[in-house]
């Protein structure tokens, strides 16, 4: 996998002349910009009856996520609270559809980001799956990783069902080739929590054949805390099922008569989500 630099930035940032802060790959500081924006976002709440924004300004956002994890569509971009939700998505629907299912096996690595693992160790015990870890590697992650995949495809029966991966490690920042790991999974579900990676450095989800990535916004997509961006590969879109169960995002909820007396029947609310 070939990257290049990304460009020198030099952010609008609060500055203490007495400290050096090195801490930007666990918090980065919120820039001038981003600030200003919040405040804009919060002052619609003093003056509610103007309304509270609109899709345009949701869409704008996954249209920008798409573009840095070097997708097309942002109609396949989800907003969620945080990375670990969005795992915890992904892995719900998983068993759900069976592709965790009893014998089959999630890969992770040694010591990941627990928003990575965790939701796949509740996961596989529900399932009856089993967590397969990789072993901190003598050489490289890519390296070990492609060793398991390899050894896997030579069973008569693979058990390998889903690659849940990082882009790089994030206790050292080791680099995990996830275009290599792409071109050899085979129909294995490749899943990515891109945190450490999204705005620092290139990433491409069609390349890596990537079936879900998400990443929390408060590392380097410089935003507040609270959400995480989630790419969904468009074949999940008909079998997915959201975790939660409410208005939000529902065909004809965003009318004002939706949820007046009357529009609800015997069989409850119209629930069919909003295509994208």
């Amino acid at each position: 996998m070939t990257m290049a630099p990304p460009p020198r930035l030099r952010l609008d940032v609060e500055r203490d002349p007495g400290l050096v802060y090195l801490d930007n790959a666990g918090r980065t500081p919120l820039p001038r910009c981003v600030l200003k924006a919040g405040e804009r976002a919060l002052k619609r709440k003093v003056r509610p009856w103007e309304g509270m924004g609109n899709d345009a300004d949701v869409d704008d956002v996954r249209a920008r996520y798409a573009r840095i994890i070097g997708h097309d569509n942002g109609a396949d971009i989800a907003l969620c609270p945080s990375t670990s939700y969005s795992m915890s998505l992904a892995a719900h629907n998983l068993v759900r559809t069976g592709v965790i299912a009893r014998g089959t096996e999630v890969l992770v690595l040694q010591n990941q980001m627990a928003s990575n693992v965790m939701p796949w160790q509740s996961a596989c015990r529900r399932a009856g799956a089993r967590l397969r870890v990789v072993p901190s590697p003598s050489r490289t992650w890519t390296e070990a990783i492609l060793r398991d995949i390899a050894q896997d495809d030579a069973r008569a029966a693979p058990r390998i069902a889903v690659l849940a991966l990082p882009p790089l490690h994030w206790t050292d920042g080791a680099l995990v080739d996830l275009e290599a790991i792409g071109a050899a999974k085979g129909g294995r579900v490749l899943v990515v929590d891109a945190t450490q990676a999204a705005g620092a450095m290139p990433l491409s989800a069609r390349r890596a054949r990537v079936d879900v990535m998400a990443a929390s916004v408060h590392k380097w997509l410089l935003s507040p805390y609270g959400m995480s961006l989630v790419y969904i590969h468009p074949r999940f879109h008909a079998t997915w099922e959201p975790l939660e169960f409410h208005e939000r995002r529902r065909r004809g909820s965003d009318s004002a008569t939706w949820d007046e007396v009357g529009a609800m029947t015997r069989a409850g609310y119209p629930d069919a989500p909003v295509p994208g």
